[in-house]
């Protein structure tokens, strides 16, 4: 071959006889080995952040924040295989929950991808075979461990009405919101978009129907929720002189309220919190048989199959219908009225 092709031997790759550029801009170097440091600014995590939170909820930015202000501290803006198969292990090891550590890697991965993109260097996108989040076995399938009863709910509304310091209106604005929360399974942000003209207009609707708009929903699905016999009448004493684009509730409040009068939960160890009400009513629908596709229609729950996309449908007469004959006898707090 070579005496045939004596030219052969002279030929050389171009990639390996120019200069090294440098990695972080510019065209990649073959010669560099994976494990070399790549540098990132602040402003990196500030236009990525930008440019991928669009739409988001506040909630979903606020938990990018905090990874990216636990990226920036721990690297110092220095990506390499030694500092990330110790942060690997460092975020391993706190006490973070499952689901968090997973939004861990999720967005440092998405944003090592990203700076690879911008920077038009491929070989920064290698270094996330350092981020790979370690399988975990579990010996048994858990359920949730927060088990929640409704004497949890009667509890806390007699605590809310028998503290002295907590001003009558209060008292009522707080009642209202539990009860509301655990008949309805709705998520405590949902609740919070909620405005004192979509209750007026429910409560003069027949059946009593409210319609949760897509924008004030969690996975931006419209959808109707009954409301129970029991909520009528603090819903009507709570729109009186009030604006239609007011808010109709105040979920931070009462949030606050709990936090500062902690109340234990009945059947495990633990304080009441608000997101504990989508539970109750998740639980409770268990208990009384109300598990068909009506429940997870008013929760907005599991409903991302193409089942539920392409085919299902319903009316407000017919989920309050279902809905009354499951809940229609549960009364969470018979002994207060306004």
């Amino acid at each position: 071959m070579g005496k045939l092709y004596p030219e052969l031997k002279l030929r050389r790759n171009p990639l390996f006889e120019c200069p090294s550029p440098d990695l972080n801009r510019g065209q990649p170097d073959l010669q560099r080995p994976i494990w070399a440091s790549f540098e990132f600014k602040e402003q990196d995590l500030k236009d990525f952040t930008a440019l991928n939170t669009i739409g988001r909820c506040k909630g979903t930015i606020r938990v990018i924040d905090q990874v990216f202000d636990y990226l920036m501290d721990y690297t110092q803006g220095i990506l390499n295989k030694k500092i990330l198969i110790a942060m690997n292990t460092d975020i391993m090891q706190n006490k973070y929950s499952y689901s968090s550590k997973k939004k861990f890697y999720q967005y440092i991965c998405k944003f090592i991808r990203y700076l690879a993109e911008s920077r038009d260097n491929p070989m920064i996108s290698a270094l996330v075979m350092y981020m790979r989040m370690p399988k975990v076995r579990r010996e048994i399938k858990l359920m949730t461990p927060r088990i929640m009863v409704t004497e949890d709910v009667q509890e806390a509304i007699a605590k809310i009405h028998s503290n002295p310091l907590v001003q009558d209106d209060r008292k009522r604005h707080y009642t209202g919101l539990l009860l509301f929360l655990a008949y309805s399974g709705q998520r405590p942000t949902t609740v919070s978009r909620l405005t004192v003209g979509q209750f007026r207009k429910a409560l003069a609707a027949n059946p009593n129907v409210l319609i949760v708009e897509s924008w004030q929903d969690k996975i931006r699905m419209a959808h109707y929720v009954p409301l129970h016999p029991v909520l009528i009448p603090y819903l009507t004493d709570m729109i009186k002189d009030r604006a239609n684009s007011e808010r109709m509730f105040s979920t931070f409040g009462l949030q606050t309220y709990l936090v500062r009068h902690p109340m234990p939960l009945h059947k495990i160890q633990g304080t009441l919190d608000l997101k504990d009400m989508r539970k109750l009513f998740e639980q409770k629908s268990d208990e009384l048989g109300f598990t068909d596709a009506n429940k997870n229609y008013i929760m907005s729950h599991g409903v991302s199959s193409i089942n539920w996309t392409s085919y299902k449908a319903f009316l407000p007469e017919n989920i309050y219908r279902v809905y009354m004959k499951y809940w229609g006898n549960v009364k969470i707090c018979p002994s207060l009225s306004l």
